[in-house]
């Protein structure tokens, strides 16, 4: 066995277990249909399931018009257009009805953004996460009704919202539903729903985000709308403007975890060069104060950007706040209010981060912490907006799912997450728990992410009946619950070049459903290491390799948060990374992201 090379992790474990992916080999015919790709390219693709000529084409090279579905192909989609094209000819006042993490916020500022641009009299509503919790809300709409709405649009809630929009047509409203959850519950009576999860919807893609949903919606709708009196032409006329809205979009699929492969590929491609062009002041701002742009250089932003700098922040508001100060982040067009608010922003995301570290060890230290089945933590005064984040972090760290419940008086709202182990395996939290409605007053979600509000006196039932449920699906789908690395591909060291790093590239946007290549390489000798960091939490390595002419050369390695391992100069080394540029006094080389090392078999 290799010796240990890290601190301890994963229940006491000594070290990580890694698996490489079974793929068969892509074989000799594709690899003479693509004789320009790089073979391990070909072979991570067909790994991918992402097979055949027209797909790989597609894959490497989207394509923003030709590979775009059409968006009157959603069920619902022709009616609610209708209706709101009626609704801006009769002048009928409007509510945009949204959610308060990223995927809402960007899905409402960009329905609000659109329907003005046509000259509707439109508000928005994004409720109160700690107050109101999910979706619509009587109380808000007895508020609507008196102001004479006629027409809610919901973006990215109201699939379960059946008794509220029952309570909206006794009064008058009609309400179109904009929603891209998973339908558990009976199909509200809506004006028109448009959710592709819906039974015998024909649009042949299913997992766009909230904002995506909304995104076709305006697609539709501006190919009907009479815009030709609107001044487009500082966006490029009518398809320019759509494309200013891929920024929008692209925040809310990666920050909602959305697979990126097919239309959200194109989304989040495209939108990534609409954040970089800076249009959004509030954005800007953010993304200074998060230490991602100065003015002196371009900017250039990835899906990291996003899902672990710019979401979070975003979401912070929601969390800590109220949703309210990143929606209007995203929409001011002051350079004084977007500054304030990205400040605002700013400290309500340290305060997350630090509330939620607490919280972590507290449950950790708990002498009453126990793990069998799963991770279920009900805790007092624990403020609702990071239960998510608390059972997301449990979750990986444990590879158990992981429940966790905010109690204020007879109230609890929870959040839970699973670990990959689960995920690749075919469980699907929203429907584990929907098995267990009984428990509860409301819920829904995704495969890997879901929040429910548990009946008073019912939190123990809903445990024992999760815990019966998981424990079954551990044993009838073997799942390895001590954690692993699941690694792409078996590199050889000559296989460390310039051409393969420009060969990954094109597999860009990486994210959910398009992770970046993990690759293993073995028995590599070690030049030189130390830690770096102000704490010395971070390992920096050189590599020594030979390349295909039998040279050595050089290679440096990063690994963030591993500044505890212990290896030295000399030492024989496996290493699971991915690679990547990195520009150093305005000189370029390849560098090693290190995820984890054990010594070599070998090692001496």
């Amino acid at each position: 066995m290799s010796k240990h090379l890290s601190r301890l992790r994963y229940k006491n474990q000594e070290k990580m277990n890694w698996k490489i992916k079974e793929s068969t080999q892509c074989g000799s015919d594709l690899l003479k249909q693509f004789p320009d790709i790089n073979p391990i390219i070909l072979q991570l693709l067909f790994s991918r399931k992402i097979r055949g000529k027209e797909k790989i084409e597609q894959f490497l090279g989207p394509d923003y018009h030709k590979d775009q579905h059409d968006p009157y192909l959603m069920l619902g989609m022709e009616k609610a257009v209708n209706r709101i094209l009626e609704a801006l000819e009769k002048k009928e006042k409007i509510v945009v009805f949204g959610d308060y993490d990223v995927d809402g916020v960007c899905s409402s500022a960009l329905m609000i953004q659109s329907l003005k641009l046509l000259g509707a009299d439109v508000s928005v509503y994004i409720p109160d996460r700690a107050k109101e919790g999910y979706g619509m809300n009587i109380n808000v709409l007895k508020e609507v009704v008196e102001q004479r709405t006629k027409l809610i649009i919901t973006v990215d809630c109201g699939i379960s919202d059946y008794d509220e929009v029952e309570f909206a047509n006794e009064n008058g409203i009609d309400v179109l539903i904009t929603d891209h959850h998973p339908i558990t519950q009976k199909l509200p009576r809506a004006f028109a729903i448009i959710d592709p999860h819906q039974k015998d919807d024909p649009y042949p893609f299913k997992y766009l985000a909230g904002v995506g949903v909304a995104y076709k919606l305006i697609c539709a709708l501006f190919q009907k709308a009479n815009y030709s009196e609107l001044d487009l032409d500082i966006y490029g006329g009518r398809e320019g403007y759509l494309k200013w809205l891929l920024d929008l979009v692209a925040l809310g699929t990666v920050a909602d975890c959305c697979p990126l492969i097919d239309e959200n590929r194109i989304f989040v491609k495209f939108g990534l060069k609409v954040l970089e062009k800076n249009r959004r002041i509030g954005i800007t701002e953010l993304l200074k104060n998060a230490r991602i742009y100065d003015e002196s250089e371009p900017l250039v932003l990835n899906t990291f950007n996003i899902g672990f700098q710019i979401g979070p922040r975003l979401n912070a508001s929601g969390r800590m706040d109220h949703a309210n100060t990143s929606y209007q982040l995203l929409i001011t067009q002051s350079q004084i209010e977007g500054k304030q608010l990205a400040d605002q922003i700013e400290e309500n995301n340290k305060k997350r981060q630090q509330l939620t570290k607490q919280i972590i060890a507290k449950i950790k230290a708990d002498k009453d912490f126990t793990l069998q089945n799963l991770v279920f933590v009900s805790l007092p005064d624990c403020p609702p907006g990071i239960v998510g984040l608390i059972a997301g972090k449990l979750a990986e760290e444990m590879q158990l799912p992981a429940f966790i419940i905010s109690e204020d008086g007879d109230i609890s709202k929870g959040s839970a997450r699973i670990p990959d182990s689960f995920a690749e395996k075919g469980f699907h939290l929203g429907e584990i728990i929907a098995t267990c409605q009984e428990c509860l007053i409301e819920f829904g979600g995704h495969a890997s992410a879901a929040g429910f509000s548990v009946k008073d006196g019912q939190t123990e039932k809903f445990r024992q009946s999760l815990d019966e449920i998981i424990k079954k699906f551990v044993e009838e789908k073997n799942v390895d619950k001590s954690g692993y690395l699941e690694i792409d591909y078996l590199l050889e060291q000559p296989d460390i070049e310039w051409g393969l790093l420009n060969s990954i590239i094109t597999m860009k946007p990486f994210g959910e459903g398009n992770p970046e290549p993990l690759f293993l390489m073995k028995d590599i000798v070690v030049s030189n290491t130390k830690t770096v960091g102000t704490k010395g939490d971070h390992l920096k390595i050189n590599l020594r390799l030979i390349d295909k002419n039998g040279k050595i050369n050089f290679v440096d390695g990063i690994g963030f948060g591993l500044g505890e391992f212990e290896v030295k100069t000399n030492d024989k080394v496996d290493v699971v990374f991915s690679l990547e540029e990195n520009i150093w006094n305005n000189k370029r080389s390849l560098q090693l992201k290190i995820k984890d090392i054990h010594y070599a078999e070998n090692n001496s």
